[in-house]
């Protein structure tokens, strides 16, 4: 067996064509999704980047593991978590990254047979750098038994895809404000931080649906950039292999506080793709039900025929495509962020909650209800005209976090006293502006 994780960064699933995505962003992608399974609503309960891939390959929830920030000087994995490539590797798979997370924390680079890190002084990598040497490993290994993750960086920010791909998804005057004009986003509390890392990459604009251009640019570059590395791996001849493409969050465009980055837990940075093709993999099926990151552990452990942890209470989700389309899900997904503001929340099929912690560096004070059948674009909170609904989601909430706590600390809490990672970075550029 032969599997090939495929993680995205900050790419929402929306703005993927197999995701009814109104500009055609992704057709490798919605190729593979034709020839394997897609899943429509899939969620990374725990955001961003490091939280996020703790999840994934813990198994467990943040409340668990214990990691709720990016990029948190503090933070530490809880003694004792399982992590799906140190499993794998004791089962005597082949266990490879490509992949620079353990630049940041130390449990990124543990587990491996194969460690890539591709950074070499790089601020940020593209595809053309990752390719360049997973692209030849593959060639060198047609065979099994491999577990192969791959982080890609293309859709994060700042958004700068090769020439060509610039304008693909843009017909307008980047210079004509109108409607959606720069300074809307100047009035954003963290723009000084936007500035630094994004908006001086982007000038001269005005209209900010050029940056979502920008954005929709960098997944056409990525989806060109997946097609021979699919390829390499479904032409060697060998068909006992997988592949499984997902994100680890998404992002807001500008509808959103932050604007282009990746706060707030609105189905914008929760909801992500996950398509899986292989030969163990029905073809051309959509299921509808609810999943999240905490079931790519024991499905990659079941592909390789591995026992699943008691601490992972995900769900095999090859199973889950085989058994057919209506397979019902979770009724409910359990939320965190802990970056640029201290939030959680529960999301079920028709509602979702989101409670303050923090308002952070957005200084978004209010709780939010969000009617998902009734409103999908999250555009109307309605916290205040159903406290019934608020009240019995966030019993639910309340409940099930202590059920994930175990009587541990709470990891959430203890990162309101540290305060939000964000705080510093926006500190820092604006004395830089100064």
């Amino acid at each position: 067996m032969r599997v090939l994780l495929i993680v995205a960064d900050a790419l929402r699933a929306d703005h993927l064509s197999c995701y009814g995505y109104g500009r055609s962003t992704s057709p490798f992608l919605d190729e593979l999704a034709g020839c394997g399974t897609r899943f429509s609503s899939f969620f990374a309960p725990n955001i961003p980047t490091e939280p996020a891939h703790t999840s994934i390959f813990s198994g467990e929830h943040a409340a668990q593991h214990s990691v709720m920030a990016h990029k948190e000087p503090d933070a530490a994995l809880r003694a004792g978590t399982e992590w799906l490539p140190g499993l794998l590797k004791a089962s005597g798979v082949r266990t490879v990254a490509f992949d620079n997370l353990a630049d940041s924390k130390p449990w990124f680079g543990q587990g491996w047979t194969e460690y890539h890190n591709l950074r070499h002084g790089k601020a940020m990598l593209t595809a053309a750098d990752i390719n360049g040497e997973l692209l030849p490993w593959l060639a060198r290994n047609p065979s099994g038994p491999w577990f192969a993750f791959v982080h890609y960086w293309d859709a994060h920010s700042p958004y700068l895809p090769p020439e060509r791909y610039r304008r693909r998804h843009y017909e307008g005057d980047r210079n004509d404000g109108g409607a959606n004009g720069l300074d809307r986003w100047k009035a954003e509390p963290s723009y000084p931080f936007a500035y630094r890392w994004q908006v001086r990459h982007y000038e001269p604009f005005r209209d900010l649906d050029f940056v979502r251009g920008l954005y929709d640019g960098e997944i056409s570059y990525l989806d060109d950039e997946l097609r021979p590395v699919v390829s390499l791996l479904s032409d060697s001849g060998d068909d006992d292999f997988v592949v499984i493409f997902t994100a680890d969050h998404g992002e807001v465009m500008y509808n959103r506080p932050g604007f282009f980055d990746h706060a707030g837990l609105y189905d914008d940075t929760i909801r992500v793709p996950l398509i899986m093709a292989g030969p163990p993999v029905p073809d051309g099926r959509v299921v509808e039900g609810m999943y999240q990151h905490l079931d790519l552990a024991p499905t990659v452990l079941g592909l390789f025929g591995q026992d699943v942890p008691a601490s992972m209470t995900g769900t095999d989700l090859v199973e889950v495509a085989s058994n057919g389309s209506d397979a019902p899900g979770y009724g409910a997904i359990y939320l965190s962020e802990g970056t640029w503001e201290i939030k959680w929340g529960i999301r079920t099929k028709d509602w979702k909650l989101v409670k303050v912690i923090d308002p952070g560096v957005h200084l978004t004070e209010s709780d939010e209800l969000f009617d998902l059948s009734n409103d999908p674009a999250e555009s109307v909170n309605l916290a205040t005209k159903y406290p019934d609904v608020l009240d019995r989601l966030e019993l639910a909430l309340r409940r099930r976090w202590e059920c994930l706590l175990a009587g541990h600390p709470d990891p959430l809490r203890q990162q309101t006293f540290r305060g939000v990672p964000a705080q510093t970075w926006l500190d820092r550029a604006m004395k830089e502006a100064r």
